[in-house]
């Protein structure tokens, strides 16, 4: 399953070398790849039978439903992204270079965005469902964000600093700042996530001996680099739990 869609200055998704990998890597299994909603995706990880979807974040509660590849994908985690022209208007919520985030909601005249079934850490979900349809808006796919807030119809929004380089070209980045959160959670990992059936069981099983190889790894997760700073690269090649 891939929830992702592309963007307007790349034919790929977030997540399709990924997918063109594990699909080449594993002869043993048949694949078919089917373009989803992020709730459905999430429903077929629960419910289905022979699901694997890649790039899940890894939570308590996917955990209960899902089995996660033992190799992780380990992210800066959640940040805000606003325009440079707002961060005047972003300055009372900032301490120190972070984020605020009591401070943020008591601005007036500020909104703000986030993704719509995206599990985010306890102090920006805490903010967002405070705040949600009153200064904070939902949308269902993580490019509208930037979307919304190039078209200035929103003045910040929480993603992944990964999501800014891979949805804004060179040009849109200039414009952007990207900060920290106050009491974020500074790293986050994601997997390879299958049904708890056998079926899937038996992928993950695969998927883990594959990626137990290191060099497999590193191809594996070579389009990060374009993604994330060197240091940051450096922590996701070694990718351990």
């Amino acid at each position: 399953m891939t929830d992702t869609q592309p963007v307007p200055h790349s034919s790929e998704t977030i997540d399709s070398a990924e997918l063109a990998f594990l699909t080449s890597h594993l002869p043993a299994f048949t694949h078919h790849i089917v373009r989803v909603s992020t709730a459905r995706a999430n429903h077929e990880l629960q419910h289905g039978t022979g699901v694997c979807k890649v790039g899940v974040l890894v939570t308590p509660e996917r955990q209960r439903f899902a089995t996660f590849s033992a190799r992780r994908i380990i992210l800066p985690g959640f940040h805000l992204v606003t325009r440079k022209d707002r961060l005047a208007a972003l300055g009372p919520a900032l301490v120190k270079g972070e984020v605020d985030l009591d401070k943020l909601g008591a601005l007036p005249g500020v909104t703000g965005g986030y993704t719509h079934m995206r599990h985010y850490d306890t102090p920006i979900a805490d903010f967002t469902q405070a705040h949600d349809g009153n200064g904070v808006t939902s949308v269902l796919v993580n490019g509208l964000l930037f979307n919304l807030i190039q078209a200035e119809r929103i003045d910040y929004a929480f993603v992944l600093p990964m999501d800014v380089f891979f949805y804004t070209d060179q040009t849109a980045r200039e414009k952007l700042a990207v900060l920290p959160i106050r009491g974020g959670v500074a790293r986050a990992e994601a997997g390879v996530a299958c049904s708890s059936d056998q079926s899937g069981k038996d992928a993950i099983a695969a998927v883990d001996a594959l990626l137990a190889d290191d060099s497999r790894w590193a191809e594996f997760v070579e389009p990060f680099k374009n993604w994330v700073p060197p240091e940051d690269f450096a922590v996701l090649l070694a990718g351990h739990p």
